[in-house]
């Protein structure tokens, strides 16, 4: 599946890539000019946690 097809997916709000490796981050910044919903990268899987309860909760999501 492409990221032009997972925008379509209605309960996916958004998607978030967690990483250390430069190359990676370098790659997923490439990739999110092709997804047209929330995305994020990060090297921290706490900081992922909190960016994806935010979106959730801003996408007005209650029943997970």
């Amino acid at each position: 599946m492409t990221y032009m097809e997972t925008s379509k997916i209605e309960n996916l709000v958004g998607m978030c890539i967690v990483t250390t490796k430069g190359a990676s981050q370098e790659t997923a910044h490439f990739e999110s000019t092709f997804y047209k919903k929330k995305f994020h990268i990060t090297h921290s899987l706490l900081d992922a946690m909190v960016w994806s309860e935010a979106v959730v909760d801003a996408a007005g999501v209650t029943d997970i």
